[in-house]
């Protein structure tokens, strides 16, 4: 692995053979969940092993090793790198930006939060994981995506 111009030897060529065997045995055996019918058909059609009723979709060390070899090569020694952030609420306190206090959600500041997260030319987006306001626990995921969709962040 390189970051910043140096070369890390994180893993042990063991230790990636044993991720690299591990990601194709579960491929294989667990899938995943795919909800598009029309990209299991799509799957399908590339020799991937398709359970339309479970929209589940399983692949082969095979299937998967075609893909690689087939697929467009990136550059790693010629890329430049490049810093993207993103802007999360997750469990947490709002952090004012003016009174470096701590604060409890609001309405008004998760608009803030997301209008200041689209404005930062590096922060490619926003998202929230529930609701950060007190709202009834049986709605939480509907008022999550309710002020996600009111004030442009995506989710």
């Amino acid at each position: 692995m390189a970051a910043a111009g140096h070369v890390y030897d994180l893993l042990s060529p063991a230790d990636l053979d044993l991720i690299h065997d591990g990601a194709f045995e579960i491929l294989e055996r667990m899938g995943m969940e795919i909800q598009d019918h029309q990209l299991l058909e799509v799957l399908a059609e590339h020799g991937a092993q398709v359970g339309y009723d479970a929209e589940r979709v399983t692949f082969s060390a095979g299937f998967v090793e075609r893909f690689i070899a087939e697929a467009l090569k990136h550059d790693w020694d010629g890329a430049m790198p490049r810093v993207h952030g993103s802007a999360r609420v997750y469990e947490s306190l709002y952090h004012d930006p003016e009174s470096s206090e701590l604060m409890s959600w609001t309405e008004e500041r998760l608009a803030h939060c997301f209008a200041l997260a689209r404005r930062m030319p590096r922060v490619s987006g926003a998202s929230m994981l529930g609701s950060r306001i007190a709202v009834p626990e049986l709605l939480e995921r509907l008022y999550e995506r309710f002020y996600c969709w009111k004030y442009g962040c995506p989710g």
